[in-house]
This record gives C-alpha cells, structure tokens and sequence, in this order.
C-alpha cells in the first residue's frame, strides 16, 4: 500500500506524461484532487439544459469537472453511457470556454480532447512504472 500525504502531489506526479498543455494538467490534477459534487444520482442532461437555459458557468463546469472525475474512476459498464457523460463533458467545458470568450484555453482542450485525456488518465493512475 502507497502512503501519499498530498493527494494533489501524488497525482501531479501521476499525471505527468497526460498529453496536455501544462495549464491543462494543472487543472486536471486539481480537479482529481479535491472532493466534487456528487452528480450520480443526478442528471447530467437536465443539468446541462438548465444550465443552457440560464449561461450558468458553475454548473457547466461542474458538469465538465463530474464527467472527467467519473469517467477517470468509474467509468459507466456501458459504452453508451460513458459516450453520453463524455459527450456532455466536452459540452459543458465548450461551453465554459465560449462564456470565459476563449480567454482560458484549458476549457478549450478539455472540450476537444476529453476523450484522450480521460484515457490518458486511467492508463497513468493505473499503471504499475518502477521509477527509476
């Protein structure tokens, strides 16, 4: 068993070969790193309407944030739900990036390449490397 006293520095060291911008990273570790909403019993479609009707930045990004903390750790057991969370995930960070008018590209590599990343992401954490 690995002791880690940091959460936020295991998974920067964890993360490191994620192909992404550094920014991106960074974000990426924080949102692993800290306890998010539970959007389980929720759902995340009418929460991205209602979030569409009204421009609400926090629950695009709480969307966003949900769907990569969910498809990185528990990923849905059917194909098309876990397309359907990361469909929604890449929806509400480019939607974020449109509200922030593209000042914060993070967003903007989140929307484009969630896929990836989540992928990137499972693949690091999960991997059993001896540093040498």
């Amino acid at each position: 068993m690995e002791l880690v006293s940091r959460l936020d520095h295991w998974f920067a060291d964890k993360l490191r070969a994620v192909r992404c911008r550094e920014d991106t990273r960074a974000y990426i570790v924080g949102v692993l790193s800290r306890q998010l909403d539970d959007m389980s019993d929720e759902s995340i479609v009418l929460s991205f309407n209602d979030a569409s009707m009204n421009g609400d930045f926090a629950t695009f990004q709480r969307i966003g944030d949900w769907s990569l903390w969910a498809s990185s750790f528990a990923p849905h057991p059917q194909k098309s739900q876990r397309e359907l969370v990361e469909k929604f995930g890449r929806l509400s960070y480019y939607a974020c990036h449109r509200i922030m008018h593209g000042k914060w590209l993070v967003y903007e590599e989140l929307a484009d390449e969630l896929p990836a990343i989540i992928y990137d992401v499972r693949y690091n954490v999960n991997s059993l490397r001896i540093k040498p």
